[in-house]
């Protein structure tokens, strides 16, 4: 079995914060879909994209 680790965001000024539940239901379900184990989850709320290295 694949692991597989999913991870979420969104910025605060252009996204509700309901769009990271609706990210990790999307990843998921095509995780399941696969076959495969999530073994971590990541998110990361109110962040900006433009960051070089984002959280891990």
């Amino acid at each position: 079995m694949k692991r597989c680790e999913i991870y979420a965001r969104y910025s605060a000024d252009k996204q509700d914060v309901q769009s990271i539940e609706t990210q990790l239901m999307m990843c998921r379900r095509e995780v399941m879909r696969a076959g495969w184990l999530e073994v971590r989850c990541f998110i990361d709320a109110a962040a900006s994209a433009a960051t070089a290295h984002p959280p891990r």
